[in-house]
C-alpha cells in the first residue's frame, strides 16, 4: 500500500532529524563557554529544543503509525481466509463433479449415490459457510478504508499542530535569550567583554592550582 510506504519513509525520515537535532544541539551546547555571558539561560535554552521534535516523534508512532500497523495488520488473515475459501470450493467442485459423474451412469448405484449426495451436501455447507464469512469480513474491511484514512489524517494533523506549537512557544523563548544576550553584548566595549573573560578565566585557573594544591 502506497501510504504504508510513505509512512514508513516520513517515519524514518523523521528518526533521522531527531537525531540530527540532538547532535547538532550538543554541539551547539558545547560552543558555548562556562565563562560567556548568559551561560545558564543558554544551557536551558539548548536543552529544550529537541524535547519538541522528540514529541512529535513519539506523537507519529503513538497515534499514527501504530493504530495503521494494527490495520494492516488485517491483510494476511483475510488472505489467508480467501485461500482457505479457494480450497474449500475445489472441493466442493470436486464433490459435485463426481456426484453428476455418478448420476450420468446408465447402471446406477443408490448406496454410491446416496453417499457422494451427503458429501456433496456437506462440501456446499463448509464452502457456503466460510464464503458468506469471507464476503461480510471483506465488505467490513473496505469499509473501514474510510474511517482509518480519517484517523490516519487526523491524527498527523494533531501531531504537527502540536508540534508547532510547542516548537513555535520555545522558539519565542529563546529569541527573547538571544535577543538579552545581544543586548548585553552591545553594552559591554570589546576592552570590558575580553577584561570580564580574561577574569574569569583567571579566577577557573586559581581554583583548579588550589585544588591541585590541595
Amino acid at each position: 500500500m502506497k501510504f504504508q510506504k510513505e509512512l514508513k519513509r516520513y517515519h524514518s525520515n523523521l528518526t533521522e532529524m531527531l537525531a540530527a537535532t540532538d547532535s547538532m544541539f550538543r554541539v551547539i551546547k558545547e560552543m558555548y563557554e562556562p565563562t560567556w555571558i548568559g551561560y545558564t539561560e543558554y544551557v536551558v535554552a539548548t536543552q529544550h529544543l529537541p524535547s519538541s521534535l522528540e514529541a512529535l516523534h513519539l506523537n507519529i508512532i503513538e497515534h499514527l503509525i501504530t493504530p495503521f500497523n494494527l490495520y494492516m495488520s488485517q491483510f494476511p488473515e483475510i488472505k489467508a481466509k480467501i485461500n482457505k475459501r479457494n480450497r474449500k470450493l475445489m472441493d466442493y467442485d470436486s464433490a459435485r463433479h463426481h456426484h453428476d459423474s455418478l448420476m450420468s451412469k446408465k447402471t446406477q448405484d443408490t448406496k454410491s449415490i446416496q453417499n457422494v449426495a451427503k458429501e456433496l451436501e456437506k462440501t456446499q455447507k463448509i464452502y457456503d459457510d466460510i464464503n458468506a464469512e469471507v464476503n461480510k469480513e471483506m465488505a467490513d474491511f473496505y469499509n473501514s478504508r474510510v474511517f482509518a484514512t480519517a484517523t490516519a489524517f487526523n491524527a498527523l494533523i494533531n501531531a504537527d499542530l502540536t508540534y508547532f506549537n510547542d516548537a513555535g512557544k520555545k522558539a519565542g523563548n529563546n529569541n527573547r535569550f538571544a535577543n538579552k544576550i545581544e543586548f548585553m553584548l552591545n553594552s559591554y566595549s570589546v576592552h570590558d567583554i575580553l577584561n570580564i573573560y580574561l577574569a574569569k578565566s583567571m579566577k577557573r585557573a586559581m581554583f583548579t592550582t588550589t585544588m591541585s594544591i590541595h
